[in-house]
């Protein structure tokens, strides 16, 4: 709520923004990429759009789940608590919140971007997000280039991440109209 409510209240209130949906994107890299994803996904009604950059992505967890071993609870440095709660990763996984976005009356649209030499297991997942949300008949578009999860790959994929979404948003709308 802190995210959703205030900082963007306050952003709209101080800058001259498009204070509505038609208006407003979210986006990330890594962690900050699901995280937009997630955003997005509890509220469809904020967001026109959202760009993910490497994003952090993993599948649920099931019991007894091998990726612990290849130290998924270390990835994520005790955000899931420590000793790592699959639970909890599970309760904050993007995967666990399109039910909310299928049911959107105005559904956002979504850029997915992934290096070809990043993480597997990211790359994997990234592949499955864009196949199930055009499964869920939302706008989904995927770019696998030449990259690995690191700060020089992501300059490069934000350019036309931007020049994809600058045409969908609108700036009609401002603070207080």
């Amino acid at each position: 709520t802190a995210f959703t409510s205030d900082l963007i209240a306050a952003i709209d209130a101080s800058l001259p923004t498009a204070a509505c949906r038609e208006g407003r994107a979210i986006g990330g890299l890594s962690m900050g990429g699901g995280g937009a994803l997630l955003m997005t996904f509890d509220h469809p009604e904020l967001f026109k759009a959202a760009i993910s950059l490497s994003g952090a992505l993993h599948q649920p967890m099931v019991k007894d789940d091998p990726r612990l071993r290849w130290d998924l609870a270390g990835l994520y440095k005790g955000a899931f608590g420590t000793p790592f709660d699959a639970a909890r990763f599970n309760k904050a996984n993007p995967f666990n919140h399109m039910r909310g976005l299928r049911r959107a009356e105005a559904k956002p649209n979504f850029w997915l971007f992934i290096g070809d030499r990043d993480y597997p297991d990211l790359i994997a997942a990234n592949v499955l997000m864009h196949q199930k949300l055009l499964e869920a008949g939302i706008e989904s578009h995927l770019r696998i280039e030449a990259g690995r999860h690191y700060w020089g790959t992501w300059p490069q994929s934000i350019v036309p991440a931007l020049e994809w979404l600058s045409p969908q948003l609108s700036s009609g709308c401002r603070a207080g109209s």
